[in-house]
């Protein structure tokens, strides 16, 4: 299983939260950062991307 979700702990100054990546593998889990960042607000954490139609947005859905 692979879920996205922010790391809002380690929000930057300009208000950007990292996205990290759980992956679930035969009862362990691993986590790592995509080196992607959006603002809280521009996350939808149901969906797990980026809300949004503008060019960063879909980049990054993209990208995940």
């Amino acid at each position: 299983m692979v879920y996205f979700s922010l790391r809002e702990s380690k929000q930057n100054k300009k208000g950007l939260s990292p996205i990290e990546v759980s992956i679930s593998l035969r009862g362990e889990r691993i986590y790592f950062s995509t080196g992607k960042k959006v603002s809280v607000d521009d996350w939808n954490k149901s969906k797990q991307i980026v809300r949004g139609k503008t060019d960063e947005a879909i980049i990054i859905n993209d990208f995940l």
